[in-house]
């Protein structure tokens, strides 16, 4: 059972939130709330050094207010960072002038990826020409550039001077259907654009963050390699995919096929992924505990290794969550000291949300979190329950528990997100899970030996084997009768769901009947 007095984290992560969501739904005065958080904090203060020489007895009856007061500033703090993070709260957001049909410079802002009809890439807005005068702007739009030389030959971190015809983001047109505008708002994206050929112009480039630079200038190596096994079609897809994060390869039916089977995360780089990194890394590194600096050498190399993995993959919020929680681990191996794992999870969550407000509305964010959340919490108490002393047996068990936990935990968000509930998910993550993981060791295997040319050649024709075996596997399993079930719920009803599993869990911790019949 969790004893919350071990998880102080908690405490400040529940105001923290709530403030946070609070300013996602109202607009609030920033400068009311940032005179109320200094004045809470300030009580704050005051409070814990007033009651702190005095005498015990007043000290325990009003110790309370040292929480309360710490706790109502970081609600007003919560508040505070939304409000500052918003980017439409900027005077000069581009969207604030008369911005259509003036030339605009713009900044590419990721890699440019290729659609069916286009070359699509997040462009921020820096400045605009109004009245003959540029003016330095701030803004960000989604770009699609009419293909053609020019348009694959753009860069992350080059500048474009084109006419800003930008409109806004389109609202779904079906029912039921990803809401992609709000999908971009969260992202701080209010805006699209299409052009034309000799409609824009290349300035220069090499203006992009440099570690970003080197991560993507990385990624395309890795990827040049990739290609040298003359892997093609979807299994080249998934190998990008599930290396190196990219997506752009992927098309709407290997989607389908994976999310119809419940295996879709294998396809994003997530903890499965940097774990896999993290022990790969320790095992090479092993030698260096043997020496009196080495495990600092080696806590820093595992360190820098695997940040440049999430930087080459494109720092999305599974792995930005599973890097931080590793980074937490390896510091505490090097102090000896042991980490508590809910305080990790929520310690790298509040890193997170504190850079990006907007990542609690990123489906991968949340979906990541809850998954650990659920293998943490759950997976030990339906893996205790059985015990088998055969090896295979064991891990079976182990694999099946894991997906029970996991599903258990994100099956209400994901059938609010994508409408449907993949039946077979047990059998395909037996398969699929300890597949990729061997996908992944000899994908990193063929790269890491890719110099040899007949060690590559043997780690290049068991990934291609594994790589047509998976997907085949997949189609199987999607191709099953009833393999998916389409269920559509609303928000209301998502959090009756998890509702309902909260109290089914205190039922099965207290064993007291009235959690059982609340359940229900």
């Amino acid at each position: 059972m969790i004893r919350f007095e071990r998880i102080p984290l908690l405490r400040f992560f529940i105001p923290f939130i709530s403030g946070l969501i609070l300013a996602r739904s109202f607009q609030f005065n920033s400068t009311y709330i940032l005179l109320l958080f200094f004045i809470f904090f300030l009580l704050f203060i005051g409070s814990h050094i007033f009651f702190r020489n005095d005498e015990e007895k007043l000290e325990f009856r009003f110790r309370w207010l040292n929480g309360f007061f710490f706790s109502i500033s970081l609600f007003f703090a919560g508040i505070l960072i939304v409000q500052n993070y918003l980017i439409l709260n900027k005077t000069n957001h581009f969207s604030n002038y008369d911005f259509y049909g003036k030339n605009v410079i713009v900044q590419v802002d990721d890699v440019p990826s290729e659609r069916t009809n286009s070359i699509r890439a997040t462009l921020s807005v820096i400045a605009l020409n109004i009245d003959s005068r540029w003016v330095r702007t701030t803004g960000k739009l989604i770009q699609y550039f009419e293909k053609d030389s020019a348009a694959f030959a753009i860069k992350y971190g080059d500048r474009l001077i084109q006419k800003a015809n930008f409109t806004t983001t389109i609202p779904p047109q079906n029912p039921h259907e990803f809401n992609y505008k709000n999908y971009l708002a969260n992202c701080n994206i209010f805006h699209q654009s299409y052009v034309r050929t000799h409609t824009w112009k290349e300035i220069d480039g090499g203006h992009g963050n440099i570690i970003l630079d080197i991560g993507y200038k990385a990624r395309n190596a890795v990827l040049k390699k990739i290609e040298t096994l003359g892997i093609k079609g979807e299994e080249f897809a998934i190998v990008t995919a599930l290396l190196l994060g990219i997506k752009d390869n992927l098309d709407a039916d290997t989607m389908k096929k994976f999310t119809n089977t419940g295996t879709i995360h294998v396809l994003c780089v997530s903890g499965l992924h940097v774990g896999i990194f993290f022990v790969i890394l320790n095992f090479l590194l092993g030698f260096l505990d043997k020496y009196k600096k080495g495990k600092l050498v080696k806590a820093l190399s595992i360190l820098f290794f695997i940040w440049f993995y999430a930087i080459i993959t494109g720092l999305s919020p599974s792995v930005l969550r599973a890097c931080t929680t590793f980074s937490f681990i390896v510091i505490a191996r090097f102090f000896n000291r042991n980490n508590n794992t809910y305080n990790t999870l929520i310690f790298s969550a509040l890193i997170l949300i504190i850079i990006d407000p907007n990542i609690v509305t990123n489906m991968g964010f949340l979906l990541s979190y809850l998954a650990v959340a659920g293998i943490v919490y759950i997976y030990p108490k339906i893996n205790n329950s059985f015990r088998f002393k055969n090896f295979f047996l064991k891990h079976i068990w182990s694999l099946i528990c894991l997906s029970l936990a996991a599903q258990i935990a994100t099956s209400p968000l994901s059938i609010y997100y994508s409408n449907h509930f993949p039946n077979y998910f047990l059998l395909s993550n037996i398969i699929v899970v300890p597949l990729t993981t061997l996908i992944i060791y000899f994908g990193v295997a063929f790269l890491t030996f890719s110099f040899i040319p007949f060690v590559s050649d043997f780690f290049a024709i068991v990934l291609s084997y594994l790589l047509v075996f998976l997907n085949q596997i997949v189609s199987f399993i999607e191709h099953m009768p009833l393999s998916t079930s389409i269920l559509v719920i609303n928000s209301f009803q998502m959090f009756l769901w998890y509702f309902f599993i909260i109290l089914l869990i205190i039922y099965f911790e207290k064993q007291k009947p009235v959690f059982l019949k609340f359940s229900i």
